[in-house]
């Protein structure tokens, strides 16, 4: 299958044809609020919904999403070719020579208290403990969560343009030190 990339834009809403089946996690932002979500049920696919602005990936697929002034814009990139449907006006990506990046660190550091306390991940420069979807891979004591990137080329015929989605979570091992070495 081809991967393809489509858009729609003034909308009154999220469209109806998100392919929410295909997205295990999302990054939602509100002026109130910022969270990462699990999107397992339809409850969870309504709570990352009502964010004004976020990001769902999973290792197929990323929708991107903004609630502007003149209606909300969303942004499909799917491996199997799924678009947003009516408008969308679905384009082809390839692949063709491309190394994905080196994955991008998330916030925080895997903190594993004694005793029943449930593990978390922490970073100095934020007042509170971190946490990060259950779907996200186990991470070794001291390690950090990254997301994988997956790069594709869109060529409009002018020009080759390089673009890159979240493609699901990576647990990364603490650096080596004297220590653990």
């Amino acid at each position: 299958m081809t991967p393809r990339i489509s858009s729609l834009e003034r909308l009154p809403g999220l469209p109806s044809a998100i392919p929410w089946h295909a997205l295990d996690a999302a990054m939602v932002h509100a002026a109130h609020s910022t969270a990462f979500l699990a999107l397992k049920t339809e409850g969870d696919q309504v709570t990352a919904s009502a964010y004004t602005s976020g990001t769902a990936f999973g290792d197929r697929a990323e929708l991107r999403w903004l609630k502007r002034r003149a209606g909300w814009h969303c942004v499909l990139i799917s491996d199997d070719g799924l678009d947003l449907g009516a408008g969308s006006e679905p384009r082809d990506l390839s692949r063709e020579g491309e190394v994905d990046p080196s994955p991008v660190l998330l916030w925080g550091e895997k903190i594993e208290p004694p005793g029943d306390e449930k593990p978390y991940f922490y970073e100095g420069r934020i007042p509170h403990k971190l946490s990060y979807p259950a779907c996200a891979p186990t991470v070794p004591g001291g390690g950090r969560l990254a997301l994988k990137l997956r790069s594709y080329w869109l060529d409009d015929g002018e020009c080759r343009r390089l673009i890159y989605r979240y493609a699901g979570f990576v647990a990364v091992a603490p650096p080596a030190t004297e220590e653990n070495t």
